[in-house]
């Protein structure tokens, strides 16, 4: 009990600390950045992980260039794709809450009746594993790239009804894309605080004027 109760002291005293760091140029040093405070945040007790629960763990350091327009399509549905997957995964979690109002809609009417009610009902589905993810993913997006040798870049997309949108340029992170803990934060170009759409890195094809 003593040793448990230390424990939440600990945690609480972590939540509520902050702590300059590191040299803003160095990309192997320390996790949390550099010469600025980085917040820290608990873990809810309950319920799902929001983006206002997580802590900062990367920022833009710099702009790396902009996005050619076929790239900038590349990394959308490259992106889009992942954030798809997202929902569907909600969607799946949502299932036991859904699946008996179909199964009512299918025995209490109709075929033809039956086959609009349970379509209307999976919209219904559809709509609330959206609003989930939006809910704990927020409006903007992080989606980490790699390019040649620069392993440290990231794209920043904005969310729309369920659209990602790819924002025009690449930009420079403090911390390799590939070593990000899912579930991160980042601090975007305009000090904005974007989630990091996943772990899985996308491939940007390097040529000789972008490297």
């Amino acid at each position: 009990m003593r040793r448990s109760l230390s424990l939440l002291v600990l945690l609480a005293l972590a939540g509520c600390q902050t702590a300059p760091v590191g040299d803003p140029t160095e990309l192997d040093g320390p996790m949390f950045g550099a010469k600025k405070e980085t917040s820290f945040y608990m873990m809810p007790e309950k319920g799902d992980l929001r983006l206002r629960d997580i802590a900062t763990v990367a920022r833009v350091i710099r702009k790396h260039r902009t996005l050619a327009a076929a790239e900038k399509e590349l990394l959308r549905r490259s992106a889009q794709m992942q954030f798809n997957g997202l929902i569907a995964l909600e969607i799946q979690r949502l299932e036991p809450k859904y699946e008996p109002l179909k199964a009512a809609a299918r025995r209490s009417l109709p075929p033809e009746q039956a086959r609009k009610k349970v379509a209307e009902i999976e919209r219904d589905q559809q709509r609330e594993a959206l609003k989930n993810i939006a809910a704990r993913m927020g409006e903007n997006i992080a989606v980490p790239v790699s390019s040649g040798a620069n392993k440290s870049l990231m794209a920043f997309a904005s969310v729309d009804e369920g659209r990602l949108e790819i924002a025009d340029a690449l930009y420079e992170v403090d911390v390799p894309v590939a070593k990000l803990p899912a579930k991160s934060a980042i601090s975007g170009p305009k000090g904005e605080v974007a989630a990091l759409l996943s772990d899985d890195v996308i491939d940007l094809p390097s040529s000789p004027g972008n490297p």
